[in-house]
């Protein structure tokens, strides 16, 4: 009796490692990059996860919030559209600690301790004059000179800027702007001057030095002292779009530009090779609401908050995770601002909502994600390709659902089929089969994975076959 012929499988193509999303050509980029993706993170990888959930501070107070800062990080204080000024108490806000502030412009935070008496919660808004916060009340602070903005502190000063000047306070002063005894601990002021004649935008104490922005400019401050003191540019290439569009994580400082999302690490210029991935969300910026931009940290991630479309308010959150050198992209959270305290990221919203970020869900609504994959070729692209066989193998846990949809084209949303569907109920690590026949005689193949809850993603594997080239 004969022996059967031994069964021909083609060897499975495995993917474990899910590297974010990537806007670059979906023809050309890597399998590990998706070409959209929704409301998930690095946090797990190589696995593919969801973002965190948000829960929701109380309640809102007015329509948007206009600031958060941080006291000694251990007491988070907000400014709201209704002018007021509150501080968190553990379940509810404060009654105000300042009212009547101005409701059209942002405001910027910092700590100072210097000459006074604890640290104090400084904040200045361009039109309010200087504020700062004791640990009990909120009065003025010391004699400002016209409607300072952007307060930052570093070294033993104050530094803000009016219009195009930068000012600081007296030397080991938190409240001294205008002492003038003609030595080096005096009060300081200098005129950022560019060819273009734009106005600070912002002023930032990042990588060793007080770094001043404009719309298309970067200067940085050096020296200790007046007699020391002097402003070096750095280009005239790149700028902030306002003092929420820089932040520095681990020494690098990244910058959101009118061109693009840059990282500075001093001694050279500002690059964005690192964002290409994700430059298509910059191109897409709506210009009429382009100030409401910002950026946010937890402390180990870059987030990059943005107006899409027509959207008038943020409408998109670009993550980096600088350590993986990956991008994700989430929805259904609209910054104005944001704050980290103890390591935990909040958000000020744009309907006037604090949000802290953690759990499994946002304010008790499943968080819902997707992932959608780049066009998968046979090795020529002028060949058909069918995957004979599919499998994905995730984790979902109880209240968790996830579809699987199939596609023949490189783009576009007209064509998707559905092949797997798994109903609300709990799998651990289990591989689930994807009815892959439906993508007959196709040149392209792309797969979408929509979830709710906290699904994880561990693998895709496929075998595929190719017609003869035509």
């Amino acid at each position: 009796m004969r022996p059967l012929p031994p069964i021909r499988n083609k060897p499975a193509i495995i993917q474990r490692e899910f590297k974010g999303e990537s806007r670059l050509d979906a023809l050309s980029i890597s399998p590990q990059f998706a070409t959209e993706t929704k409301n998930l993170t690095s946090a797990l990888y190589p696995a593919l996860s969801v973002r965190p959930g948000f829960s929701v501070l109380d309640t809102a107070i007015g329509s948007k919030v206009l600031g958060l800062g941080v006291w000694k990080d251990t007491e988070l204080h907000a400014v709201f559209s209704d002018g007021t000024w509150r501080k968190w108490i553990g379940s509810t806000w404060s009654a105000p600690l300042v009212s009547g502030l101005d409701v059209s412009v942002m405001w910027s935070f910092t700590n100072v301790k210097a000459n006074l008496s604890d640290v104090h919660l400084v904040g200045t808004n361009g039109k309010d004059g200087v504020k700062a916060y004791n640990g009990s009340s909120v009065s003025n602070l010391g004699n400002p000179v016209g409607k300072l903005n952007f307060v930052e502190q570093y070294y033993d000063r104050l530094w803000a800027a009016v219009n195009n000047t930068l000012h600081a306070t007296a030397g080991g002063s938190a409240d001294k702007w205008q002492l003038f005894n003609g030595d080096d601990e005096d009060s300081y002021f200098i005129g950022i001057d560019t060819p273009d004649g734009e106005m600070i935008t912002a002023v930032k104490a990042g990588i060793g030095h007080v770094t001043i922005f404009k719309q298309s400019s970067m200067h940085e401050m050096f020296g200790a002292m007046v007699s020391t003191f002097r402003v070096q540019p750095v280009t005239f290439d790149t700028g902030a779009i306002n003092n929420r569009c820089v932040v520095t994580i681990n020494g690098v400082m990244y910058i959101l530009d009118r061109k693009g999302i840059y990282e500075y690490m001093g001694g050279s210029a500002p690059r964005k090779q690192f964002s290409a991935p994700v430059q298509w969300y910059v191109d897409h910026i709506n210009v009429e609401a382009r100030d409401t931009c910002s950026l946010g940290t937890d402390g180990k991630k870059l987030f990059v908050s943005i107006p899409i479309g027509n959207s008038l308010f943020p409408n998109v959150i670009l993550e980096y995770d600088p350590t993986k050198d990956i991008w994700f992209t989430w929805r259904d959270i609209q910054p104005t601002c944001f704050a980290t305290m103890g390591g935990v990221l909040y958000v000020g919203d744009h309907n006037g909502r604090v949000l802290k970020l953690g759990g499994a869900a946002d304010n008790a609504s499943p968080v819902a994600s997707t992932w959608v994959s780049k066009a998968f070729t046979a090795p020529s692209m002028s060949q058909c390709i069918r995957w004979l066989k599919a499998w994905i193998t995730a984790s979902i846990p109880p209240g968790g659902t996830m579809k699987v949809y199939m596609s023949k084209q490189v783009t576009g949303d007209d064509d998707w089929v559905l092949v797997q569907d798994i109903p609300s109920g709990w799998l651990s690590s289990r591989p689930i089969y994807i009815r892959s026949n439906v993508a007959v005689n196709a040149r392209y193949i792309r797969l979408k994975i929509e979830c709710t809850g906290p699904v994880t993603i561990h693998e895709i594997a496929r075998e595929e076959d190719y017609l003869p080239l035509r």
